[in-house]
């Protein structure tokens, strides 16, 4: 975000000087020296951010009991986000020069209470949001934008170039609060590892109860339920990923970093964080901008295990809409190879810390790959009515009847689209060895001994239906003659 003029940054308007805030009057949440006129002494011992100062560490916490102590657990306040990852990775945080490096480089990234209700972010300049006015809610563009502007600001609200924005933005205009809850930022007290630890804090199912997959007319829920992220199937385009980020200090001994160009990448990859909560398959993945190297200005292997945790991580972007490339038909995803995570869009040096995400076989379009005379998954279960389930046993015997029509009204499929020698049908793609395939490639296709599912008889079964009609008229009339003859005689 731009910088604020320096006056900006601090001018205290008179309604703070009768706001409950002020009680305390600026001495009693910031030090320095009341009763004198002499602007140096009366600064003397001020802090700027109160909360940052182990002696002023409960100056809300005086009024804000219950929410001061949660806050204690919270990802924003302690940085375990950070902690845990470069844990995993192999960093010796009790080791002094590490030390430095994450408090030039990582630590400035942590907010109290004042930097979201009075001030933006330090880590973004700062400069009080309205003449030291203590909000209630939070900006959400001062505050949520600004520290997480470049990639879920820029996707919710559509400022990426070519990329569509959230519906819940452009027809809702809906704040961040109304889908983060208050434990979101304040903590809940429970000391989560990372971001995605513990159950998603928001889950679209909350909301969107008729798409759960029992519940959804939508085939695609039911056969995609517990297998694929809502995200994966509803992220409108690609958001950002970033690269191979470097700290070091310059001259003047000031923190600063550099990283390459961030790209805009959309891909799906397997889910790393499986577990009952989050039971899916398939996830969004991004890259992050960590390098074996990061730190490498305050010396070498500080991440000596550095492919414990991958580098195209687990994604929620915010730029969501109903209908998507991804959802537009079975083959928008389906031998899509350009939307996977495959070993081909991993650095070489990057493979064995992504083992855990990379795609290794692309999902094919599931039962009947190359076949494009009908529609599926809506003809696929009316063979497989139990597709949702995993099932493929056919409805019946016959269900492949020579004159069975499938959707749209008019296209048949017949015995050599799939069975024929130079159907169009890959039965290894299917999952069956070569073995079993060739017992499914015919040169003489079996005879159909009924008709399979049709929703109007053909000309032979009203032939044969108008003969059955025709014979049992003719047997109650010859029994009601034989029964009057009988009467007569």
């Amino acid at each position: 975000m731009p910088p604020l003029e320096a006056w900006k940054k601090v001018y205290v308007g008179y309604e703070f000087v009768a706001d409950v805030h002020n009680v305390e009057n600026c001495v009693g949440c910031h030090g320095g020296v009341a009763g004198v006129t002499d602007m140096a002494l009366a600064h003397e011992g001020v802090v700027r951010d109160p909360l940052e100062d182990a002696e002023w560490a409960d100056s809300c916490r005086v009024c804000h009991t219950e929410t001061g102590r949660v806050a204690e657990t919270s990802l924003h306040q302690n940085l375990n986000g950070y902690l845990t990852t470069l844990e995993a990775r192999g960093a010796d945080l009790d080791n002094p020069v590490m030390q430095d490096a994450f408090e030039n480089h990582c630590d400035d990234c942590h907010a109290t209470c004042g930097q979201c209700h009075i001030s933006r972010p330090t880590a973004l300049g700062g400069g009080l949001l309205k003449e030291h006015e203590v909000r209630s809610i939070a900006s959400m563009k001062d505050t949520c934008a600004a520290c997480y502007g470049a990639r879920v600001a820029n996707e919710y609200q559509g400022k990426n170039e070519g990329v569509e924005a959230s519906v819940h933005w452009v027809e809702g205009g809906m704040a961040c609060f109304e889908c983060h809850e208050i434990t979101h930022y304040h903590g809940d007290g429970t000391e989560y590892a990372h971001r995605y630890d513990g159950p998603p804090g928001v889950d679209c199912l909350e909301c969107h109860l008729e798409a759960e997959g029992e519940r959804s007319d939508i085939v695609e829920h039911k056969l995609h339920e517990g297998k694929v992220a809502c995200e994966v199937c509803h992220v409108s385009g690609p958001y950002k990923s970033c690269y191979n980020c470097h700290v070091a200090l310059n001259d003047e001994g000031q923190p600063f970093f550099r990283s390459e160009e961030s790209k805009l990448t959309l891909k799906i990859g397997r889910n790393p964080l499986k577990s009952e909560d989050r039971p899916w398959d398939y996830v969004l993945v991004r890259h992050v901008p960590v390098a074996p190297d990061t730190f490498a200005f305050y010396g070498d292997g500080l991440l000596p295990e550095f492919d414990n945790v991958p580098t195209w991580k687990y994604a929620t972007p915010h730029n969501i809409q109903r209908a998507t490339a991804q959802n537009q038909s079975c083959d928008s995803c389906h031998e899509n190879y350009e939307l996977f995570l495959t070993a081909d869009d991993v650095a070489p040096q990057e493979l064995a810390a992504n083992a855990s995400v990379i795609v290794e076989q692309v999902p094919p379009i599931m039962p009947h790959p190359g076949l494009e005379t009908y529609e599926i998954p809506q003809a696929c279960v009316r063979c497989h009515p139990q597709a949702a389930q995993e099932n493929w046993e056919l409805a019946n015997d016959n269900v492949h009847a020579l004159n069975y029509v499938v959707e749209p009204a008019g296209d048949v499929i017949e015995c050599e689209d799939c069975h024929g020698p130079d159907g169009n049908f890959d039965w290894t793609v299917a999952g069956y060895d070569a073995d079993e395939a060739s017992q499914f490639i015919w040169t003489g296709h079996p005879p159909t001994t009924e008709i399979a599912y049709r929703d109007k008889p053909g000309w032979l079964g009203v032939l044969v239906i108008g003969l059955g009609i025709g014979i049992v008229i003719s047997v109650v009339v010859a029994v009601a003659l034989q029964s009057r003859r009988s009467k007569t005689g």
